[in-house]
């Protein structure tokens, strides 16, 4: 959203990262409509290909922390139990 000129460099941000399909749709209307994709900012990678996927194709991405990362977190904060953890970390 908003006024860009040709060639604006943009950094996008959202919420997680799966598989990376979606991100590298938006790459491209983001490079059909003139502008560069400086890089990806996520909060949590899942850890499902998603970084690698954009990595590969020469897109940089940035997470606060991975998946496995924020359940160790809340794992041992108590706000899960040991047998939730286990569950989503199976799951994963």
């Amino acid at each position: 959203e908003g006024v860009f000129e040709p060639r604006d460099r943009v950094i996008v941000v959202d919420d997680l990262i799966t598989m990376g399909h979606s991100k590298l749709e938006a790459t491209q209307q983001f490079t059909d409509n003139g502008l560069v994709v400086e890089r990806f900012a996520v909060l949590i990678d899942r850890e499902q290909g998603g970084a690698q996927m954009l990595t590969e194709a020469g897109v940089r991405i940035d997470s606060v922390m991975g998946i496995r990362e924020l359940i160790s977190r809340v794992s041992t904060e108590g706000l899960i139990t040991p047998e939730q953890t286990q569950t989503v970390l199976g799951s994963l």
